[in-house]
């Protein structure tokens, strides 16, 4: 009975082992200088400029959220049909993230999106958009959008 209990007990503590070494492989990232996702510069609040294309340009505003995990930008805007938001990372001054357009139609469109690059710094935000294609879907067409240059200040 003895060798029994004592086989069950190192066969659980192996399991518990393998768990717990499991679990330290799903951390969220941490940015390359040790820092936070979000950038240690603050950018959060409202800022306003230009989304400029390459047959139009339109006044934009956009509200900037910030946290550890990253940054998410509302931008509001006529230059595109529907909303508009990038959600990334701010390291070193530089945004790495995709902006999306719209929203996913379920079983029909998905979310219309794009992967961005860009700069931040205390006063000024910059990215350029790649063109983001459309297609047909069952219900009509899913929308798409030109590419385009976001410049925003405050």
């Amino acid at each position: 009975m003895d060798a029994l209990t004592n086989r069950t007990t190192r066969g659980r503590l192996w399991a518990l082992a393998l768990l717990l070494l499991a679990l330290s492989g799903c951390k969220s990232p941490t940015a390359t200088n040790g820092g936070s996702l979000g950038g240690s510069i603050s950018l959060a609040g409202e800022w306003s400029g230009t989304i400029t294309g390459d047959a139009s340009s339109s006044a934009t505003s956009a509200t900037v959220t910030q946290s550890d995990q990253g940054i998410l930008i509302q931008f509001r805007t006529d230059f595109y049909a529907t909303s508009a938001s990038y959600y990334g990372t701010l390291i070193n001054g530089s945004l790495t993230g995709t902006f999306s357009i719209g929203k996913a139609r379920p079983f029909d469109c998905p979310l219309p999106r794009a992967s961005v690059q860009g700069t931040a710094g205390p006063t000024q935000i910059r990215m350029e958009v790649p063109a983001i294609g459309s297609h047909s879907g069952i219900l009509g067409l899913c929308p798409g959008a030109p590419r385009a240059t976001i410049e925003l200040s405050r």
